[in-house]
């Protein structure tokens, strides 16, 4: 429950963030077509660069890998929901730090679709495969948002 509150929170929230860069009329970058292309080229690279850092951090690890993505949410879960739990005392120290940037990778992503989309008219193939990065990296944190939600439903899994 706490990790299907905490996905849809950030969401939502990275979804307004990028209305307001984006669309509104004073601080919006509507009608400056390449500013959105450099916001779409940051949202894709920060989403991007979150996502290696997490897969490195990873690699020697890799007797966690069948639980780090529950894991990761768990901690954004933790950090964003207040009484969420948390398996502090069998997971590393290091899986709590690392997802707790786990809320950067849908805030680059849907940057980089709403600003893409936004760019088009200074450089269409660019802007083209950034919406793609950030709708892709959007689906991956929804389809590990489902995945973990559903395997702490009944509370945090042993």
């Amino acid at each position: 429950m706490f990790v299907a509150r905490a996905a849809a929170t950030v969401i939502v929230a990275s979804g307004l963030f990028a209305i307001i860069v984006v669309a509104t009329p004073l601080v919006g970058l509507r009608r400056h077509a390449r500013a959105s292309l450099v916001a779409s080229l940051a949202g894709a690279a920060l989403a991007v660069a979150v996502v290696v850092v997490q897969v490195v951090a990873l690699l020697p690890h890799r007797e966690l890998a069948a639980y780090i993505v529950t894991m990761y949410f768990l901690a954004m879960a933790h950090r964003l929901v207040q009484d969420a739990p948390y398996p502090f005392f069998w997971t590393p120290a290091w899986v709590y730090a690392i997802g707790s940037l786990l809320p950067l990778i849908p805030a680059g992503g849907v940057l980089a679709l709403a600003a893409g989309h936004q760019a088009g008219r200074a450089a269409r193939r660019i802007a083209i495969g950034t919406m793609v990065i950030g709708s892709c990296l959007l689906l991956a944190y929804v389809a590990g948002a489902v995945y973990a939600a559903r395997a702490t439903w009944d509370g945090i899994p042993l």
